[in-house]
């Protein structure tokens, strides 16, 4: 499988700020992007095949494994790398860190999501509480 300069993350999806001020608006832009590259599947746990439903017999198999049909395992390896790569591209430094050790990308997401959701409504309060105080 080769992958091509559209695998890049498009630039309207932002770096995420490590304070979780842009979280709501990253979260939103990578999702879509993500749908777009019909790799939302690596992320969504909803969407992920069971190990046993993966198949590597048939080599004429198309992305559209990603989205829960037929497929083989490599082309889900090869996705999932890619949704990896991805992700990490926009997380902070510190936040990689972290998350690089997780063993799958669904893993990881949940691990940013919980993080960023708690510190966004933080970030938010704070906000909230600067305008009151003007």
């Amino acid at each position: 499988m080769l992958f091509s300069p559209n695998d890049l993350l498009s630039p309207s999806v932002p770096q995420l700020k490590l304070s979780g001020a842009n979280w709501v608006e990253f979260a939103m832009r990578f999702c879509n992007v993500m749908h777009g590259k019909f790799l939302w599947g690596h992320f969504d746990a909803t969407r992920t095949p069971a190990p046993s439903s993966r198949t590597s017999a048939d080599s004429s198999h198309t992305p559209s494994y990603i989205l829960g049909t037929n497929g083989e395992i490599l082309d889900w390896d090869c996705y999932e790398s890619l949704a990896r790569s991805l992700l990490m591209t926009r997380l902070p430094t510190s936040t990689a860190f972290i998350v690089n050790e997780l063993s799958s990308v669904q893993d990881m997401w949940n691990a940013v999501v919980s993080k960023y959701t708690y510190k966004g409504a933080f970030s938010q309060t704070r906000l909230r509480c600067d305008f009151l105080s003007l």
